[in-house]
């Protein structure tokens, strides 16, 4: 089993209740060539990195190595890329421990203990978030996550890759 690495562009659609079928997903990116081996890795089942997977995925300011094999045990997984493809009934949250406050769609106040409505949402005891300055009560989908987090019910997790500096123009 491999770890995955914990930093990973997900894609998903912007509609929240969107979802394609898994099988459908993995069938439209096998196509494109985006994908091919799968193995096992403590999240589940993921992908090597297809052919076609760098003329899809572009790296800003660097060509990495992309590995299409699985690395050796003990290697490093330094350049390791995998596709993961998730589809739920139920919307999902995409995030981590380390998904940074969203801001009020409302008031753009932020929700600095977003960890414990999350957890009441998620178990179904709540369906929105209050706002600690405002006070409305807004479905955590429509909260603004910054790129940092995000729901959906179907999502492409590529992980390995890092968020990068973003470049300023003179």
């Amino acid at each position: 089993m491999y770890a995955l690495a914990e930093n990973a562009l997900v894609l998903f659609p912007q509609a929240v209740t969107t979802q394609i079928h898994q099988s459908r997903l993995i069938q439209c990116l096998q196509q494109q060539a985006l994908i091919a081996q799968t193995f096992e890795s403590e999240e589940g089942t993921a992908y090597l990195p297809g052919a076609g997977f760098a003329q899809h995925i572009s790296f800003m300011g660097c060509a990495p190595a992309i590995d299409t094999a699985l690395p050796s045990t003990g290697q490093s997984l330094t350049n390791f890329y995998a596709v993961r493809c998730v589809s739920s009934e139920a919307i999902e949250f995409l995030g981590n421990a380390a998904t940074r406050p969203p801001r009020c769609p409302h008031c753009k106040a932020f929700l600095s203990n977003w960890q414990t409505p999350l957890k009441q949402w998620q178990a179904g005891s709540s369906n929105a978030f209050m706002c600690p300055d405002c006070g409305t009560r807004t479905s955590p989908e429509l909260w603004h996550w910054r790129k940092r987090g995000g729901f959906a019910r179907t999502a492409i997790w590529i992980h390995g890759v890092f968020e990068g500096l973003k470049s300023v123009g003179r």
